[in-house]
């Protein structure tokens, strides 16, 4: 189980309203099977003090729902980012990211571990590891943080640079390059292009 502060001295975000507690920000996210802005009277009636929406599906959303409650935006992935960005930003613990064809998960759990035994650490659940994941692991940041240990995945060109933007690692870990998601990425020479290209955030001191 990841180790999430508990006590984070910002925002708290959720896209789910049954993990969703008293105060977190609700971000709507719309889809294909199920639509989050159907959710949004149940986020609200759960206790969040707001509730992100994309203009768009405004429709989606209960009438009953107070309008002030509502944070209307053009994109709610764009706005969880910024919220992200800018709550990490205040910080600047020792930050690890791991990424790789195979095996980015189980060496993010073995680092994790090892940093817990020494450190307060922020460790990114499961497989979040992606512009909704990472994001979500990152608002967990409190003063207290002192390392955290990511895992980066992607899927379609330019994601890994906008992570790393977000990121901004101390030490870039990659545990293999193969044909993984050549679907989306292209060749094996573009995948390792993407996966290498989270280096390019890495900070002054900071090591491959």
């Amino acid at each position: 189980m990841a180790h999430m502060p508990t006590e984070p001295c910002g925002p708290r975000a959720s896209i789910d309203t049954r993990t969703l507690r008293p105060g977190d920000i609700f971000f709507a996210f719309p889809g294909e099977n199920v639509d989050g802005h159907r959710f949004v009277r149940a986020a609200i009636e759960a206790g969040a003090s707001l509730a992100v929406v994309e203009r768009t599906s405004l429709g989606a959303v209960d009438e009953s729902v107070p309008r002030e409650k509502l944070v209307i935006v053009t994109d709610t992935g764009e706005a969880l980012y910024a919220l992200a960005k800018h709550h990490r930003d205040r910080f600047d613990p020792r930050m690890t990211a791991i990424t790789g064809s195979n095996g980015k998960t189980t060496t993010k759990e073995l680092a994790g571990a090892v940093h817990r035994a020494a450190f307060e650490s922020l460790v990114s659940p499961g497989n979040f590891n992606n512009l909704l994941g990472l994001p979500l692991t990152l608002l967990g940041l409190n003063e207290d943080t002192e390392r955290v240990v990511l895992e980066a995945g992607i899927s379609v060109p330019g994601e890994m640079a906008k992570l790393a933007a977000l990121i901004r690692p101390h030490v870039v870990v990659v545990t293999n390059v193969n044909a993984a998601h050549v679907e989306g990425l292209g060749d094996l020479r573009a995948i390792a292009r993407e996966k290498l290209s989270l280096a390019g955030a890495l900070q002054s001191d900071g090591v491959l």
